[in-house]
């Protein structure tokens, strides 16, 4: 396995901080269809997973807000990629706070939908730059949406990002994690160095659950303090889960429940 990079990135010094509107639940550039969501879900449960069997000091996230503040400014502003991995220890959170926390997430990713292109591929990559990501991916499971369907960015030796090259077969290095990633029909993949797929809990056999919430891999057995992601109601029935907009999704378990957050 090869080592992912995790020392600090030196950030340009003349770059600003934009003014980007916050990621929020009642924002429509926060609304997400079946392929951006699982996309997105399935994600973040291979890299948990992997960061798992790895021993790898990753915290993996998604749609977590990450809250800062603009120089000279009092108000704490907020973003919410949809997969996020900082070399930060492990522990359930409710926010990222940068400011507590110290260093901005490594790596961010958003997964693009038809209302959030634009925020994507321009204010969200130049307050990503300004905020300190190693590392900048965006992933369109509709191809028509963004050509080719998987792009990036690296923070060069000036302290700005620098477009990723992708190798002959459309694939991106992350330095960050130390893998590839790989656009295969309408999903984002990850392989190790050595050409080792990651695998879904899906794929892996896994259960619908966490077996650490009570045994088993029924509703019952979710983590006690699951919630449901933004505009979904998880099928984890626990006294803190709570109902929003009158979907449903399935847990996901990785180590903790994707398909919930808590």
């Amino acid at each position: 396995m090869q080592q992912p990079r995790t020392q600090t990135p030196v950030i340009a010094p003349d770059l600003i901080v934009p003014i980007v509107a916050d990621d929020t639940e009642e924002a429509p550039w926060m609304v997400m269809g079946d392929r951006q969501f699982w996309s997105a879900t399935n994600f973040a449960s291979m890299l948990h997973i992997y960061a798992q069997t790895h021993h790898l000091p990753w915290y993996v996230a998604g749609l977590l807000p990450i809250r800062y503040r603009r120089p000279g400014e009092r108000r704490r502003r907020q973003v919410a990629p949809d997969v996020m991995v900082a070399f930060v220890p492990q522990r359930p959170r409710d926010s990222y706070d940068l400011q507590q926390e110290g260093v901005f997430p490594a790596f961010v990713l958003e997964v693009l939908s038809q209302s959030s292109v634009a925020r994507g591929t321009d204010r969200k990559r130049r307050l990503y730059e300004a905020l300190g990501a190693q590392e900048y991916v965006l992933f369109a499971p509709e191809a028509r949406l963004l050509s080719p369907p998987l792009q990036g960015y690296r923070r060069g030796e000036s302290g700005r990002f620098e477009p990723l090259r992708p190798d002959v077969g459309g694939r991106l290095w992350s330095e960050a994690l130390g893998l590839w990633l790989m656009a295969e029909g309408g999903a984002l993949r990850a392989v190790q160095a050595d050409g080792q797929l990651l695998l879904t809990h899906e794929e892996r056999g896994g259960s619908c659950c966490a077996p650490g919430g009570g045994g088993g891999s029924g509703p019952a057995a979710c983590h006690a303090g699951a919630r449901p992601r933004r505009g979904l109601t998880c099928s984890c029935r626990t006294e803190r889960a709570r109902p929003a907009r009158g979907l449903c999704v399935r847990c996901l378990w990785a180590g903790h429940n994707v398909g919930c957050i808590w």
